[in-house]
């Protein structure tokens, strides 16, 4: 037995087999310590293998979801170019139906200046009393036929507008 003086001031007596306890109480604490080290690293690995297929399952996720935007945005491309030939069929279709009532109007009105213009040329044909100044009235009620008429054919024929412009 050895001897081992308490803080008290007493003697407290120590076997040899409580010694080997100590001994192998240290021995217990290593291995559990050991133990406990192990299940950290088990730990550790597990949780870094859980993120590692957490990583790969997002990953997978965005894939999948670059994807889907990327054949959303391929729709929206068609959408839009659909569209767009589709506006400029239908600007199209309202021009030309501009330039058929654009045209109408005008045949309209031509043929109203020719009605107005034969009307009164016809009426200074039958009333011919003073023929000298009369033949002058009749030659400038021919100007608005004229150019309602190279007017007209300028609007339907374009090509032509240079030519139709000198008469």
């Amino acid at each position: 037995m050895n001897m081992m003086f308490s803080a008290l001031g007493g003697e407290t007596f120590i076997d040899d087999d409580d010694d080997e306890n100590g001994g192998t109480q240290q021995q217990t604490r290593q291995k559990k310590g050991d133990i406990f080290n192990t299940c950290l690293r088990v730990g550790n690995a597990g949780c870094l293998a859980l993120l590692t297929c957490t990583t790969a399952v997002m990953f997978i996720q965005i894939q999948a979801l670059a994807l889907r935007v990327s054949s959303t945005q391929q729709q929206i491309d068609d959408l839009t170019s659909s569209l767009q030939s589709s506006q400029q069929d239908i600007e199209a279709k309202v021009e030309q139906q501009l330039d058929f009532t654009v045209i109408n109007l005008a045949g309209m009105f031509v043929l109203l200046t020719c009605l107005l213009s034969f009307y009164h040329m016809s009426s200074h044909l039958r009333n011919m009393h003073q023929p000298v100044i009369q033949r002058k009235i009749l030659s400038i009620l021919w100007m608005p036929v004229i150019y309602a008429l190279t007017s007209f054919f300028s609007l339907i024929w374009t090509s032509a507008e240079h030519y139709l412009g000198i008469v």
